[in-house]
């Protein structure tokens, strides 16, 4: 019954949510703490401005690793594969396998952090990635290759 919260001042709060309290801060980044995903039980990725991607052992409450990224972290998202996809402030994805290794290349989605939201959804199928655009437009794209496959605009 926990729940886990990033903040502005670099901490991560676990939340006892039968009691409404802090539980325990995890610390180990040094700037805003933009994303969280629960992978499994055990294991928390986090993601921020400080161009971290950090890898959380909760059994212990141990930060097990450190991976630098070249932009601030925007969103995780855990692919039903098990991979992790994440969006980058300069409007990059990367593909991630579970051991924060990157799987390919990064690949650009055609915007920047102005113009990127910071919500993104899939499909059940992870065969697509919706990426909003602040210009009115959802760009799709195959979260494999990194191809465009088509543009929604209203």
């Amino acid at each position: 019954n926990m729940i886990a919260s990033g903040s502005a001042d670099d901490l991560i709060r676990i939340w006892d949510l039968n009691t409404g309290t802090i539980f325990r801060n995890l610390t180990g980044h040094i700037n805003d703490v933009i994303s969280l995903t629960l992978v499994n039980e055990t294991l928390l990725m986090s993601g921020g401005l400080d161009l971290r991607f950090i890898m959380w052992n909760l059994s212990n409450w141990s930060l097990i690793r450190t991976t630098p990224v070249h932009s601030p972290i925007n969103t995780i998202v855990q692919l039903l594969d098990g991979h992790l996809l994440i969006s980058l402030n300069d409007g990059h994805l990367g593909l991630w396998n579970g051991n924060i290794a990157l799987v390919g290349a990064y690949f650009p989605t055609g915007y920047a952090v102005n113009y990127m939201s910071h919500t993104t959804q899939f499909t059940s199928n992870n065969l697509r990635y919706f990426v909003g655009t602040y210009l009115g437009e959802i760009r799709i794209f195959n979260p494999k290759t990194g191809r465009l496959l088509d543009r929604i605009q209203g």
